[in-house]
Formats: structure tokens, C-alpha cells, sequence
């Protein structure tokens, strides 16, 4: 359950909230966070001791955690395009199923329900769309791998609706085939017809509402932001904004040098590829991919890496696991934005949100202005 609830939360930088989308799906940066610390706590729980930062960089978790928050807003994506969901009754049968909604009569509890949604910064519906998305993902993959065959009734009403056809007969009548003439109408008639029909003679009960619309972009230009707040967001953000160049690397260590250098020297002379000397170790790419990595991370090897100016193989290099061929499949620029040049950004949205703000504030005195008024 708690997996699910960092759908829909605040932003780690309290402003920006999706890393990007995949489709029309938001890919959110708590989402990416979660599954970033449920791939170390489960590495961990196999070595049976704590990653440090280095071997957490090393290893890759990040571009693991990544991928695989991807490939679900993929799958929610091909679920959304295929129509599939999960019914009201459904989410509301899995939300009593969640302990931590359970109340002290053992039964599900609404204000249990609320607390622990606000407590992790979630929305009733942010939550229950992620229920929602989570069921209807589960179906399809159910699906796939076990080949879930349509139930005879549901075969048999789509071949009955397709098959179906209506026969009918028709006649026009017009002032000429009435012999009759219209007999004449009493008042007595009148009363009775309308007596006897009164929902054609009654209009529903209504009412006249009045209401405000005010969003935060109707307000932003208004409020005051001063000088000092936005360089102490843009020093809180400083990592955000200069970004060190990068590498995306495949790493393959050897137990000695010379195995390392024969390997080099074959891909080098075209006998053999980089995948087949991976392969050939009885690896995966998956295992040697270090995804996305800085100069300082890779220690020795940085200067070698970094000095390709397109991807290529270098090596062997000595690591502290043993000689190592390195791959660069991509080369990241880094990117440098000074304050001058990101200022405006940093105001409009320390703007919004403070409008924001001031929303909230103005609506708590209209509902006020609103009830003295009832009640007068």
C-alpha cells in the first residue's frame, strides 16, 4: 500500500513533480524516489549489510529504479489505451483490505483512511486513481502471461449483439385516413388530464448559485517576491541547475590483466564485440551497466572514460574490483544556469506558489462571508 501512495506527492523539489511522461502518463519524481529506495533496501537485504553512496552509483540502482518506474507508466499507458479500469466497488473492496485504514472496531475507518493520506501529502483521489491504475495494470499482466479466456456468457452476448436484427412494419397517416372529426373539449377534460398528469405541468425545484474562480495564474504577477528569497531557492536548488557532464558506462572487470587486454585487443581487431565478451563471461548488459555516472564515481578509470569525446571502449583499467574494459554508450554535456539566467523561472514559480497560498487564505473568508449570509 505504502508503494502505491507516492503517486500523486509533492515534488522533491517542492515545485517540480514529474521527471517527464511516457505517453500521456506523468512519470512523478516521488514515484522514481520510492522505487529508487526499494532497490536498495532489497539489495541490501541480500548482501545483509548498508550501500554506501559510491556502490550505490557503482551498481547502477538509479537507472534500475528508473527503468522500472517507466516500464509500469508504459503499462499504464497500454492499459489506458486498451479501455481497461477497475469499477468503484472494486477500489472500495481494496481499500477496506489496507490495514493501515482499519479502525479500532477492526472495520474500516474514513477518519483512519484521511490521516494517513494527509500524513504522506496524498489526495483521496491521487490515491485511489493509483489503486485504480494498479488493479487495471494486474489484469493485463494477468492476462499476458496466463491467457485469460473470455467467460461463454460474455461470448455469447457480443455474438448476440452482433447478430441481432429487428424486423418492423410501417404506415403514414394523415388527415385523410381520419373519418372522425375531433370531438370538442370540456373544461372538465382539461382539469382531468392535468390532474392526472402532473410531472408534464411541474418544474423541478432550483436553485441560483453564485461562484468565484481564482487560480494561482490570475494572482502570481501580484504577489511580491522578494530578492533574497529567490537566491535561497536557487541555492537549495543549486544541484538542479549546475549539473556536472556525465557518461552513460557499461563496465566488464576481468580477474586478471591479460585476459582483459586479450579481450580489448579482439574487439579492437573486429574478432570479437563487447556483448559477446560479456556474454561470453556468462553476464547480461543488465549487469555490467552502470547507467548514468560523473568523473569522481568511477575513481581511476574517470580520466580515461571522460577523455572519449564520443562513446568508444577504453581499457583495461585497474579498479578496485580488478581490471575493467569501460564502454560510453552516450556522452552527457553538463549544464551550468546562473542565477541571471534562471531568475525568472525561480520567481514565477515561488509566485504560483505563493498565490497559492493566498488562495487558501481567500477562501476560508468566503466561507465564512458564505455562511453568515445562510444564516441571515
Amino acid at each position: 500500500m505504502f508503494g502505491m501512495i507516492g503517486f500523486g506527492a509533492a515534488g522533491l523539489n517542492g515545485t517540480q513533480r514529474s521527471l517527464g511522461t511516457v505517453g500521456d502518463k506523468s512519470v512523478s519524481i516521488t514515484s522514481y524516489s520510492n522505487a529508487f529506495q526499494n532497490e536498495i533496501n532489497r539489495l541490501q537485504q541480500q548482501i545483509g549489510r548498508a550501500l554506501t553512496q559510491e556502490e550505490v552509483q557503482t551498481i547502477g540502482i538509479d537507472q534500475q529504479a528508473l527503468n522500472r518506474v517507466i516500464n509500469t507508466r508504459a503499462l499504464d499507458q497500454l492499459v489506458t489505451d486498451l479501455g481497461l479500469s477497475m469499477g468503484d466497488e472494486r477500489i472500495s473492496d481494496e481499500l477496506q483490505k489496507i490495514p493501515a485504514f482499519v479502525g479500532l472496531n477492526g472495520m474500516f475507518d474514513r477518519v483512519s483512511y484521511g490521516e494517513v493520506l494527509r500524513r504522506n501529502n496524498l489526495s483521496e483521489g491521487d490515491f485511489e486513481a493509483s489503486l485504480r491504475e494498479d488493479g487495471a495494470r494486474k489484469i493485463l499482466q494477468q492476462a499476458v502471461l496466463t491467457g485469460i479466456e473470455a467467460a461463454p456468457a460474455y461470448e455469447d452476448a457480443i455474438v448476440s449483439f452482433i447478430t441481432q436484427n429487428r424486423d418492423f412494419t410501417w404506415a403514414r397517416i394523415s388527415a385523410a385516413n381520419i373519418a372522425a372529426e375531433a370531438s370538442e373539449v370540456k373544461e372538465s377534460d382539461l382539469v382531468a388530464f392535468h390532474s392526472e398528469n402532473p410531472k408534464q405541468f411541474t418544474k423541478p425545484a432550483a436553485k441560483i448559485i453564485s461562484y468565484i474562480l481564482l487560480t494561482p495564474e490570475m494572482l502570481a504577477s501580484s504577489m511580491d517576491i522578494s530578492e533574497e528569497t529567490l537566491k535561497s531557492v536557487y541555492e537549495l536548488r543549486i544541484d538542479e541547475f549546475n549539473q556536472a557532464p556525465s557518461r552513460m558506462v557499461e563496465r566488464l572487470i576481468f580477474s586478471e590483466r591479460s585476459k582483459a587486454q586479450v579481450a580489448m585487443d579482439e574487439i579492437v581487431a573486429g574478432t570479437l564485440t563487447f556483448e559477446s565478451a560479456v556474454s561470453d563471461r556468462g553476464l547480461t548488459l543488465t549487469d555490467v551497466d552502470l547507467g548514468i555516472v560523473e568523473k569522481p564515481t568511477l575513481e581511476d578509470a574517470g580520466d580515461a572514460v571522460f577523455s572519449l569525446m564520443q562513446p568508444g571502449l577504453v581499457g583495461p583499467i585497474d579498479t578496485n574490483l580488478g581490471p575493467a574494459l569501460f564502454r560510453v554508450t552516450a556522452i552527457l554535456d553538463g549544464s551550468i544556469q546562473s542565477y541571471d539566467t534562471v531568475k525568472e523561472q525561480l520567481r514565477m514559480e515561488a509566485s504560483l506558489d505563493a498565490a497559492a497560498n493566498e488562495i487558501v487564505a481567500i477562501s476560508e473568508d468566503v466561507d465564512d462571508l458564505a455562511c453568515r449570509r445562510c444564516r441571515a
